[in-house]
């Protein structure tokens, strides 16, 4: 077990002995010869950190193709160090064209590095020839008028969303499947003309509700199940929930 001190932030952590036996393992072998991976000198949050600002997805930028200089929407900005090509330019290249010798006197992460700068990255991660209609996006497929939407697939009419599947006329929202005319709904599946509406399934006219089943409309409501004409969990007639609403 080492105890050690982060190198970025300065919060104390430990390595347990767990850590070491599991890097041992995966270190790499040539010629005869382990190369230990070294314990890691940053606390855990700020590894995570940097594993997630490795991949960008939520920020495009207007920049050129670095073999064309034809305009691009990208998720690389227009002073990153990478080469940028346009997804079609993208599927032309040879990668064999950066292919290098490793040299086993040179550290091979700075090897990995200098290989990583010099192969052309893709302008985003779209499916160009499923896309319509849709520029300000990534991480999409099979989507038709989006947009600043990401990873979204087989939706239509969203906006300014994410994690979206299969809806339709969705705006502002999070994690949500097979819903159509919603606004501001996180980790929702199966909604129809909902709002503001936190872990639902299977309703309809939901507003203001969080963990509601199979509901329809209901307002200010937590944890029903099969109910309909419900506001802050109690039972409404038709006519009185009606007038509620209005």
């Amino acid at each position: 077990m080492e105890n050690k001190m982060c190198r970025q932030c300065g919060a104390g952590f430990v390595v347990e002995d767990d850590d070491l036996t599991f890097l041992k393992k995966v270190s790499p072998e040539f010629a005869g010869k382990k190369y230990l991976i070294p314990p890691p000198n940053n606390c855990p949050e700020c590894r995570l950190q940097r594993r997630l600002s490795f991949r960008n997805i939520h920020d495009v930028y207007k920049r050129k193709s670095d073999l064309s200089g034809m305009d691009l929407v990208s998720h690389y900005a227009p002073n990153s160090k990478h080469k940028v090509y346009h997804l079609d330019e993208f599927k032309k290249y040879d990668a064999v064209e950066n292919g290098r010798d490793f040299d086993f006197d040179q550290p091979f992460f700075e090897q990995l590095h200098d290989l990583w700068r010099e192969v052309p990255k893709a302008h985003l991660s779209i499916d160009p020839d499923r896309i319509e209609n849709a520029d300000f996006i990534n991480g999409a497929r099979d989507v038709k008028n989006a947009y600043m939407c990401f990873s979204v697939t087989g939706s239509e009419d969203v906006y300014y969303s994410e994690f979206i599947h299969d809806s339709k006329n969705c705006m502002d929202c999070f994690k949500v499947g097979e819903c159509e005319l919603c606004y501001e709904c996180v980790g929702c599946s199966g909604l129809y003309g909902s709002f503001y509406c936190l872990e639902c399934e299977n309703g309809q006219n939901l507003k203001f509700c969080r963990d509601l089943v199979g509901c329809q409309d209901c307002f200010g409501c937590v944890g029903l199940r099969n109910k309909q004409y419900y506001v802050f969990n109690k039972q409404y007639s038709k006519e009185e929930y009606i007038k509620f609403i209005n």
